[in-house]
């Protein structure tokens, strides 16, 4: 790890001063950086090493993916669920005489993040991150149907899935997933997935999002959902639904039910794509609630109740990546212990 860091950072004593930084704040991560230090000599250390022109995201992160990638290759499965979250550092600004009304001054950032856990929920590390800041002129829907995915904010989709491929290329003996909740619902992702040869391509888990046209014998007939809901029931299950949003946890049994689809291509960049659907719906929702109904696009192989079962399982696995987020905001508290200024 040491060897990374050193061709990374290019500097003995970066290398060093960031295991020190790295050890003030992990002993109590919700600390800032004058908070976690001693004294003011390694507070003003601190501050010297995040303005030193070598020192970056990936700089940092280094070692940690080096290490994470080593915990991966003994894994004969990871899963890695990616997602996004929004962040906001705000900041006071001056009262302008007017008693204790106080403004504030949005600074909204988004960070993506991918991160590689067992199919038992083992968290192995962070095996990718992004963060940006969203461009309000560009946000309209209009502008977003005229782009193309390559200029697109969805295309960290298409990245981190990318990222899920070369950590694939490394990992021969693992089986890795990447694991998308309905954002990841993109066309050009599957497409993208398609074209990797076999040695590099992750599978992949996503929940749709769009009601899809599907080809059945080279033909438009049916939709996602509508085809999806005449397939007949393979098995039934009970799962567990945790609280959320001051909901109580609960159980929930599902019918299941699975099968090949071929999505239709439309213009010259969507071509026709076959992958397989797994459909869960609850059963016997509570009263004045909707129900459990997740409809999973996967190129994993799923032809009887067992593996439709695994497919569903480690798509719910992906509910660890919202519990990261939990432990970002809430436990490390970034939002408040951040610089103020880039």
């Amino acid at each position: 790890m040491d060897e990374v860091k050193n061709q990374v950072m290019g500097d003995t004593r970066l290398n060093k001063r960031l295991s020190n930084i790295l050890s003030s704040l992990s002993s109590d991560p919700k600390n800032s950086i004058p908070c976690a230090n001693k004294t003011w000599s390694e507070t003003f250390a601190a501050y010297r090493f995040i303005e030193n022109d070598k020192v970056n995201f990936d700089s940092i992160m280094s070692g940690h993916k080096s290490e994470t990638l080593e915990r991966i290759k003994a894994q004969p499965v990871v899963l890695i669920p990616q997602d996004t979250t929004f962040l906001n550092f705000a900041t006071d600004l001056e009262s302008k005489e007017m008693g204790t009304l106080r403004r504030k001054e949005t600074n909204q950032q988004l960070l993506h993040t991918s991160i590689a856990i067992t199919p038992s929920r083992v968290n192995l590390g962070v095996v990718e991150g992004s963060m940006w800041q969203r461009d309000k002129e560009e946000s309209s829907a209009n502008s977003r149907y005229t782009k193309s995915i390559k200029d697109k904010e969805s295309r960290r989709w298409l990245d981190h899935y990318e990222s899920a491929c070369q950590i694939q290329e490394r990992c021969l003996e693992s089986t890795i997933v990447s694991i998308a909740d309905r954002e990841g619902d993109i066309h050009e992702w599957f497409q993208l997935a398609e074209d990797q040869s076999e040695q590099r391509r992750a599978s992949y888990i996503v929940r749709a999002k769009a009601n899809r046209t599907l080809e059945i014998d080279g033909e438009e007939t049916v939709l996602l959902w509508d085809h999806m809901n005449e397939q007949k029931s393979i098995g039934q299950y009970t799962v567990d639904i945790p609280k959320r949003n001051g909901e109580p946890g609960r159980k929930a049994k599902v019918s299941v039910s699975t099968t090949e689809i071929r999505l239709l291509g439309k213009g010259k960049s969507k071509r026709p794509l076959s992958l397989y659907a797994v459909l869960a719906k609850e059963l016997t929702p509570p009263e004045g609630e909707k129900g459990i109904e997740w409809m999973l696009l996967t190129d994993l192989s799923v032809e009887d109740f067992k593996q439709a079962r695994v497919i569903i399982e480690w798509y719910r696995s992906r509910w660890e990546i919202e519990t990261y987020f939990r432990v970002l905001k809430g436990g490390c508290q970034i939002e408040s212990n951040r610089f103020r200024t880039e």
